[in-house]
């Protein structure tokens, strides 16, 4: 129940036929930061699992964004930033290190 509702949550952001590996004009993290923090208060807070699974699923969309030195940008890897900015604001690395960081697991 709580993977549907990440789907669903999650899915606000992208265009209505984003599709794993699909390049988009990604929000911004102000017009997305409420759902996230709304769906992490209320679902992932206690669940570590919920942010692993998140990263994870970026995996091929950071190879994608690394490879292409930032120009292919996919709906996974841009949710996947934007959690670790919602959950770690303290973190000012660019979005090619955190992809980096996904790629060799380092979250």
């Amino acid at each position: 129940m709580k993977m549907v509702v990440l789907a669903l949550l999650l899915s606000v952001g992208a265009t209505a036929q984003a599709r794993p590996g699909d390049i988009f004009d990604a929000p911004s993290i102000t017009t997305m930061g409420p759902a996230l923090s709304s769906f992490y208060t209320t679902f992932c807070a206690d669940n570590s699992m919920c942010g692993n699974k998140i990263i994870l699923d970026a995996k091929d969309d950071a190879a994608a964004f690394v490879g292409s030195d930032g120009a292919l940008r996919g709906a996974q890897l841009e949710q996947a930033i934007q959690y670790i900015r919602l959950t770690n604001p303290a973190n000012t690395d660019s979005d090619l290190a955190l992809a980096n960081r996904i790629l060799a697991e380092q979250l």
